[in-house]
């Protein structure tokens, strides 16, 4: 039995940052991460954060402490794309086993903003993530697929 996380509702699939400190911790266990709440975003000049804790509904992760609050404006923004942690960075595939662990422990927690994360559990090692709505996911196999043949 082979198991695969996939977004069950409108949106895009994601983690929380709960979900990425997770992973990141799988791999490499006492890791020291920072989390970023954003308070403020002017697109065209800066964007402020503040650190809150790991409890906190954080919006980002950090590898690096960048102190209590600070802006973009105040940081170069190479070291800040150095440093932020989004869940593609992770390039985890949808049967990693880090994901799966990270969705099975922490439940609802493991979503992102905008998603719903179910697993699936498939008897194939072939599958496929099928969008067929705006965010909405489905896991295919080839057991799922009536073929035509000539």
């Amino acid at each position: 039995m082979n198991k695969i996380v996939y977004n069950s509702c409108e949106g895009v699939f994601g983690l929380s940052t709960k979900a990425i400190a997770h992973i990141l911790r799988q791999n490499k266990p006492g890791i020291k991460l920072y989390f970023y709440k954003q308070l403020f975003c002017d697109f065209v000049k800066y964007t402020k954060y503040k650190r809150v804790s790991e409890s906190e509904k954080a919006d980002v992760v950090s590898l690096k402490d960048f102190g209590e609050c600070f802006s973009t404006e105040e940081v170069n923004s190479i070291e800040i794309r150095d440093n932020f942690i989004h869940w593609a960075d992770l390039n985890l595939s949808r049967h990693d086993p880090r994901l799966i662990k990270a969705v099975e422990e922490l439940g609802k927690e493991a979503n992102g903003k905008f998603s719903n994360l179910c697993i699936a559990e498939i008897d194939s090692n072939l599958y496929v993530i099928n969008e067929y709505m705006v965010g909405y996911e489905d896991v295919i196999t080839p057991e799922d697929i009536d073929w035509i043949k000539i």
